[in-house]
């Protein structure tokens, strides 16, 4: 081929939109053909080309898709998705035109059955291509298709509310019984069953010995109450007021003594992990606690593929939070800007998002977040997406996709956007003081104690009293009888 057809496609080619091809110079096949001039050459091969330009919509999703108002009321692109798209392009020779929506709409169904978002661009004409990162879904696979050769990455979404920050917690039965937390219920639950074999073994054992070997003042002391403190007394690591004589009675304390150094050691030094450890004071752990709580909030990206799936959940909870993101009520839109994703930090505000867009926008304010424990996660492979009936340039797409992929290219493509966020909340390692709010529930103990002492001291002052009121009249006939019967005044 001639150098004057070189030049005349090449000019062609930059005359389209195209600002470069994989690999230049051209590598063409070497025909015969006449001696034209450039302007008939442009004529004869201007259909080489593909002319179609394509319309590309996306939504601002930092740092995946950036998407830049100007004051002119254009747009600019810049981010992980909008540089590998446009090296697919460019592989491909692919003109496009980017048309981004200003409402980040990924794509769900209204209540009247038409698709939002860039599903709805897709489905209904307006848009080609859509550069984001779409959750494969059934529903979704009716209208559009997926470029699924690979997925662009992978989300993991949650629930997340703001952890409380009280100097002092709230008293509430969860609070006391954090007491227990050291110890598994199953360890408590042995524990006790092991004291009261203890004692009873105790009892039996000192009832049943040689009056040669174990004193009459000890077998009349060490009753069953007796015997039940003394397990006690063993498990906190306190002495008896005296030790038995009997070699057998002996074993049996020694065992008891045994098991209290274990279990003492044990749990004193779980206790001090567990209130070193930093722990999130949740306001809430269910939906349920949300529906019923007054006042609470719910944050999620508008168009999110998760209402689809509270609309047909059988949880009762979802279904009436679908209800609710369709009513509008108590609804806060994400719309990945400063101003709305912070909002997600205001108290009572529970927001179902992927927290990593989150962290690189709020950066450490994000570390007051804390996700629901008890509520499922949804991890995702997404992909992007086109429109149906472009089977061709989906299967070009695919096949650059994957050649990326295998190359490593996706990989340093994405590695020059997205960092980890892991260690945005790490705290150093090292000695952390024990402050009030951990050791509040210990020092609890003196205040319920004083209330126990009081509320036992009345009753003991009522029982003791009874019982005396009772031997007052046993002896009453007695003393009449004594008397004679006579109690007649002088």
């Amino acid at each position: 081929m001639t150098s004057a057809l070189k030049e005349c496609l090449r000019m062609n080619v930059v005359a389209r939109g195209f600002t470069s091809f994989h690999s230049w110079p051209l590598v063409l096949p070497e025909v015969d053909l006449p001696d034209v001039t450039t302007k008939s050459l442009a004529t004869q091969f201007s259909g080489i080309i593909d002319d179609e330009e394509l319309r590309v919509t996306t939504v601002n999703n930092p740092p995946l898709m950036t998407v830049t108002v100007l004051p002119n009321g254009t747009t600019t692109c810049e981010g992980y998705l909008y540089d590998l798209w446009d090296t697919v392009a460019h592989e491909l020779g692919l003109r496009y035109r980017m048309v981004p929506l200003l409402k980040p709409l990924y794509g769900s169904m209204e209540a009247n059955g038409t698709w939002n978002g860039m599903v709805g661009e897709l489905a209904y004409g307006r848009a080609d291509i859509a550069v984001t990162t779409l959750d494969m879904r059934s529903d979704r696979a009716t209208v559009i298709d997926y470029i699924d050769a690979v997925s662009v990455t992978r989300t993991h979404s949650k629930f997340y509310v703001r952890a409380s920050s009280h100097l002092v917690p709230e008293v509430t039965t969860e609070t006391l019984s954090s007491l227990l937390k050291p110890l598994h219920p199953d360890v408590w639950w042995t524990l006790l069953v092991a004291l009261l074999a203890l004692a009873a073994a105790l009892r039996v054992v000192v009832r049943c010995s040689h009056a040669a070997s174990e004193s009459r003042q000890t077998v009349e002391r060490m009753g069953w109450v007796a015997c039940l403190l003394a397990s006690f007394r063993s498990l906190v690591g306190q002495g008896w007021e005296s030790a038995p004589n009997s070699v057998a009675v002996r074993i049996v304390t020694s065992c008891s003594w045994m098991l209290g150094i274990i279990i003492y050691a044990s749990y004193t030094a779980n206790l001090i992990s567990y209130l070193t450890v930093p722990k999130q004071d949740l306001p809430i752990r269910s939906l349920r606690e949300f529906h019923e709580q007054p006042g609470w909030r719910l944050a999620v990206q508008p168009g999110h593929s998760i209402l689809n799936d509270w609309k047909q959940s059988r949880s009762e909870e979802e279904r009436a939070l679908y209800r609710r993101s369709q009513a509008r009520e108590g609804i806060i839109d994400i719309y990945w800007n400063r101003a709305s994703t912070q909002r997600t930090l205001e108290t009572k505000v529970l927001t179902y998002v992927n927290i990593d867009p989150v962290f690189r926008i709020l950066r450490e304010e994000t570390c007051s977040l804390v996700p629901i424990p008890d509520l499922p996660v949804k991890t995702n492979e997404v992909y992007m997406a086109i429109a149906k009936g472009r089977e061709d340039l989906r299967g070009r797409i695919n096949q650059v996709m994957r050649r990326l992929n295998e190359e490593g290219l996706l990989k340093r493509i994405k590695g020059q956007w997205l960092k980890s966020n892991d260690a945005i909340c790490e705290r150093p390692a090292g000695f952390r003081e024990m402050t009030f709010g951990d050791v509040f529930v210990i020092l609890m103990i003196v205040p319920l104690g004083m209330v126990l002492s009081f509320v036992v001291f009345i009753g003991e002052q009522f029982w003791w009293r009874h019982v005396r009121h009772c031997k007052m009249g046993r002896n009453v006939p007695h003393a009449v009888y004594a008397s004679g019967g006579d109690f007649s005044a002088d």
